[in-house]
């Protein structure tokens, strides 16, 4: 069975709002984009481990002749600075043991992928956009944040420059809206996607929360016929005991031909898996070599054993 392609995320409507001039950056747009680059500083290694569930409606596995592949991933994260691994494992369902398990990593000097068992592929370069090949409890909130050319990861998120980067994107405020059993605001931006279709992410950003991003929606402007949007929502938080507030369970919804079609994705985080700023050893981001599996060097195109 095909998986459904995934589209990213995120939103909600503008009722009345405060537009700005490209040349300006409103005043609250430019505290709350503030409040991210803030967050970020305060965070300099995260540990976790999350589980994701993916649920298609009828019409949408009909048109993709049947569910998801894999209904259940497993997440294992390990991020610090540029640093990471990311251990996937895919399950029929929950209960099950994983059918097959994928692990990605950067040491600080070379990318590495184990796909299965077999081969482990080192590199230089950024092998993919999505650097953990998922959204993950860390990305998946903060979608709205990275352009096209962007690689999808901790690391960008880090870069203090990222975030007045998106002021000129910033098409309309709103401030004093409740939403979600929260007050906070909400920003509109307007951004290509992809590198092909022109889109708005609606982004509410709950005060009490530290600003943190709980609602997106992405709409695509074009196509017209067929214009895809998806929603995300933070439905569940936790605050560290150093007062870090961090996604406990997101939901994703993607929709289809004019909402007739959906996914449906939830990312739930284990909580007594959380650390954030702890020590990790530098052998955790390097993908360990086991009997029968061999090195293979993308760069020089040869195997190394």
């Amino acid at each position: 069975m095909k998986t459904a392609a995934r589209v990213i995320i995120l939103g909600l409507s503008v009722i009345a709002f405060v537009v700005c001039a490209p040349l300006c950056a409103d005043p609250k747009a430019e505290a709350v984009m503030e409040q991210q680059r803030a967050y970020f500083a305060r965070i300099n290694a995260v540990e976790l481990r999350a589980t994701s569930t993916e649920t298609f409606n009828q019409a949408l596995e009909a048109a993709n002749g049947g569910g998801p592949t894999y209904p259940v991933v497993k997440h294992e994260l390990a991020l610090d600075g540029a640093r990471y691994l990311c251990k996937l494992s895919y399950c029929k369902k929950e209960g099950d043991k994983p059918e097959k398990t994928n692990t990605y990593a950067y040491d600080g000097t070379r990318y590495q992928q184990l796909e299965g068992n077999k081969t482990i592929w080192v590199q230089r370069a950024s092998p993919w956009p999505n650097l953990y090949r998922v959204w993950t409890l860390v990305t998946a909130p903060f979608g709205f944040a990275f352009d096209k050319q962007d690689v999808i990861a901790f690391s960008a998120l880090k870069n203090p420059g990222k975030w007045s980067a998106l002021l000129p994107e910033v098409i309309s405020v709103e401030d004093q809206v409740n939403m979600l059993g929260h007050k906070g605001c909400r920003v509109k931006f307007k951004k290509p996607q992809n590198g092909k279709y022109l889109a708005t992410y609606t982004v509410f950003f709950a005060e009490d929360l530290d600003y943190f991003p709980i609602h997106t929606r992405i709409d695509y402007l074009e196509p017209k016929d067929d214009a895809p949007r998806a929603e995300l929502t933070v439905t569940q938080t936790v605050r560290t005991p150093e007062g870090i507030v961090f996604p406990a369970a997101v939901q994703i919804v993607d929709y289809y031909k004019a909402d007739t079609r959906q996914a449906v994705t939830t990312i739930t985080l284990d909580t007594d898996s959380l650390k954030i700023n702890r020590a990790i050893p530098g052998e955790r981001f390097t993908i360990p070599k086991t009997e029968g599996v061999r090195v293979y060097d993308a760069d020089l195109k040869t195997m190394l054993d």
